[in-house]
């Protein structure tokens, strides 16, 4: 005799991906920040005893500004070490790992906003404007759209009338809000987590997150031949963003290679990514392939896929394919998250969440890539 068992209900999801991934589940890794569930396979056998700690870890200089951690639930609270992990709830409730380049906010007292006015130095950075509660604040001054409003639900980007001058604008606030923030609009033109001041500016420090190197070479046995698939999601995108407007999401690397796949804004009402190869600071660009989303959506999730071989990279962003760029072999010691980097690469960093990692110890091919990248949509 067997027992069958039935449902009234119909099936949403197939057994077979049930973690979202449009691919086959032969991965490594699979680090699910959104869910907090965090999985390796060795020999087929998966072992999901892990904490967050135990596969990420994340640096930091100081603790300026007062850098803040969102749990799933909307619980916030500041950290308290510089190695410390940060998570994000975002206002359209996607969750996860929280990473986020240098940002300085020129509010002065950004918990107790009252109106004021600011000098910014000379810079062709546009300035973004954010606050949080239930009132709002109106930017007027020396920048082009003099008098529009932002609320805690739609942040503004404002360009500059010049960018060879310090540019003067006042800020003034109605309502009831808990913080303000201005800020420059370096890389993709989103606000960011809070940056509290006092009666002076304050800066975030960068932040470096890394999944565990004794995790990633104890599982991936040939560093220079495998694929990763990351999703990342900015963390507050004005809604009048400006085009043309970049950040890395992720990045391979050793001593002196850095392989990243970076995306953004592109304008024309598409998004667009591409490979950036850095050796020894020398720098190789594939040419950017244009995304087939409309940039209406201010939480556009970004899935990225790439794999190594023979010396090249190749991958897929949201379903569409990209040929990448020549390395030559390289054998990636550490796969860091959305990390920004300074001069002489002068590249942004993330200002938002992962919310999705898979790591394969293969390389997948063409068609795996284009459909894997269409994962957690």
């Amino acid at each position: 005799m067997a027992l069958v068992l039935k449902s009234n209900r119909v099936a949403t999801a197939s057994l077979g991906n049930i973690n979202g991934i449009n691919e086959k589940q032969d991965w490594s890794i699979f680090l699910d920040f959104e869910n907090e569930i965090y999985q390796t396979k060795k020999n087929g056998i998966v072992n999901q005893n892990y904490l967050l700690s135990d596969v990420v870890e994340v640096s930091r200089a100081n603790l300026n500004g007062a850098p803040i951690s969102i749990s799933k639930n909307g619980i916030e609270r500041n950290i308290i070490s510089t190695t410390e992990i940060r998570t994000a709830l975002l206002k359209n409730g996607r969750f996860g790992l929280l990473v986020e380049d240098i940002n300085e906010n020129f509010f002065k007292n950004s918990a107790t906003p009252v109106t004021q006015q600011i000098t910014l130095p000379a810079n062709t950075f546009p300035i973004v404007v954010s606050c949080i509660g239930s009132g709002s604040v109106t930017v007027t001054g020396g920048i082009s759209e003099s008098g529009l409003v932002v609320t805690n639900s739609s942040p503004k980007v404002f360009s500059r009338v010049s960018t060879n001058t310090t540019t003067d604008i006042t800020v003034t606030v109605a309502g009831t809000l808990s913080h303000v923030q201005v800020e420059l609009g370096t890389g993709i033109h989103t606000a960011s987590s809070k940056v509290t001041t006092t009666s002076v500016n304050a800066t975030r420090a960068r932040e470096i997150a890394k999944v565990k190197k004794p995790l990633f070479s104890d599982i991936v046995k040939n560093n220079s031949a495998f694929t990763v698939v990351i999703q990342t999601v900015d963390y507050d995108v004005a809604d009048n963003q400006s085009k043309n407007t970049e950040v890395n999401r992720l990045s391979l690397e050793n001593s002196n290679k850095k392989l990243m796949t970076t995306s953004g804004n592109g304008g024309s009402s598409k998004y667009f990514s591409r490979f950036r190869f850095y050796t020894d600071n020398a720098l190789t660009k594939s040419s950017p392939i244009s995304l087939l989303d409309s940039t209406n959506d201010r939480f556009y999730a970004y899935t990225d896929a790439i794999s190594l071989v023979s010396g090249t990279s190749y991958g897929a962003s949201n379903g569409v394919f990209n040929t990448g760029v020549s390395t030559g072999v390289i054998s990636v010691t550490d796969l860091v998250l959305g990390a920004g980097y300074g001069s002489p690469i002068g590249m942004n960093g993330l200002r938002g969440i992962v919310t999705k990692l898979a790591v394969y110890d293969r390389v997948l091919s063409d068609v795996e890539l284009i459909a894997i990248s269409k994962s957690w949509a």
